[in-house]
């Protein structure tokens, strides 16, 4: 298939009268001088449209959007409008504070994590292992485990995961976190990722 630039801008991109380029309406060389460069645009359409998109594309799929990519609350709240679930894992600290102090942690079952203190114990967890897990956190019945890919640069750009009914993910845990560890490493290292250079925060061998 075919691309052209049209299908990596947003949704509402045009060029006006000026032969300036726009988004959501807003001329973006206004934009630039308003508010200086480089300068990050966020798109509200484009952001609603893709979610869409994807919860059509994948309607019985837990869909996440990654808060470090623009941990605004507006962004997050936008997410949460679009049923989306937000990945917090990589957020620095302070941008962790920030969300936890202007949210409420909802629980989905009797085992979601609604203490801020021990979530953030947990993402230090699972920081230092380089996987996480959800115990019927989402869901009764159903358990997972994730673990990031890597791009060339050494920045988490997506995770792979692997549920299972949890009858039968506990007694394979071990075999499934072993299996998604060695998979991102794989995926990682296509992508020019070099873990001698860049460190994975755990060895395809073990936790």
């Amino acid at each position: 298939m075919l691309h052209t630039l049209k299908d990596v801008l947003p949704v509402t991109a045009t060029v006006n009268a000026a032969a300036h380029l726009e988004i959501g309406g807003c001329d973006t060389c206004d934009l630039a001088a308003e508010f200086g460069t480089p300068l990050y645009v966020f798109d509200e359409a484009t952001f609603r449209t893709r979610a869409r998109e994807l919860r059509a594309a994948f309607p019985d799929a837990s869909l996440y959007f990654a808060a470090k990519a623009c941990p605004a609350l507006a962004v997050l709240q936008l997410a949460a409008a679009e049923g989306l679930g937000v990945d917090v894992a990589e957020l620095l600290a302070h941008a962790l504070e920030t969300i936890l102090a202007d949210i409420s942690l909802t629980p989905f079952t009797t085992h979601t994590i609604t203490d801020a203190r021990v979530l953030k114990q947990e993402l230090e967890h699972i920081r230092r292992v380089g996987v996480a897990y959800d115990r019927e956190e989402a869901q009764v019945g159903l358990s997972c485990v994730a673990a990031p890919i890597y791009d060339f640069t050494g920045e988490v750009i997506a995770a792979l995961s692997m549920s299972l009914p949890t009858v039968r993910f506990l007694p394979a845990e071990a075999f499934l976190t072993q299996a998604v560890k060695e998979a991102v490493s794989v995926i990682s290292q296509s992508l020019g990722y070099l873990p001698n250079v860049h460190g994975y925060r755990f060895s395809s061998s073990g936790v």
